[in-house]
């Protein structure tokens, strides 16, 4: 498991510990949320951007799905209207 650790002013690393006890650095950011977003990812959690571009696409397919609804829900009165 990935964790993180303030290592100095302004200073994360990220890493885990080996079986000796010794901790193995994987990376080092100058920003507190950029250690927390990549102990996520490293623990199989999404990339963010990846996250946000996912959520993007499910919006967009969520809003044609509804304008396709509302088309569908005008013809039907429009053929019910004719009947």
């Amino acid at each position: 498991m990935y964790i993180y650790k303030k290592t100095g002013k302004q200073v994360y690393a990220v890493g885990h510990y080996d079986p000796q006890g010794k901790f193995v650095t994987e990376t080092v950011h100058p920003e507190k949320q950029e250690a927390v977003e990549r102990v996520h990812y490293l623990n199989g959690g999404i990339e963010p951007d990846v996250f946000s571009n996912a959520m993007e696409d499910l919006y967009s397919i969520t809003m044609n799905l509804n304008s396709m609804v509302e088309d569908l829900n005008e013809r039907l009165s429009r053929n019910r209207k004719q009947l």
